[in-house]
């Protein structure tokens, strides 16, 4: 299991604007020898699938009369 706590974003030095909420995702790998010279293994990794954001950075945007947006860098889904 990984956990992250909440952050602020990167950019928020005043941490005005809402933090980065909290995460927790469950990894798995396992290994079996079936002779000395051969290995298998599998690695899963969110096997739950959330849905989460790993980072933040704030900015103005400019398509949204220059006020500051904050960009999430979303985490990796599923993967084995």
């Amino acid at each position: 299991m990984q956990y992250a706590s909440d952050q602020f974003a990167r950019g928020d030095d005043h941490n005005q604007h809402a933090p980065i909420k909290e995460y927790a995702i469950v990894n798995l790998n396992t290994r079996y020898a079936v002779t000395k010279q051969l290995e298998l293994f599998a690695v899963a990794r969110n096997v739950f699938d959330d849905k989460y954001e790993t980072f933040g950075v704030m900015n103005r945007n400019c398509f949204n009369d220059g006020q500051p947006q904050r960009f999430p860098g979303p985490g990796a889904p599923i993967a084995g």
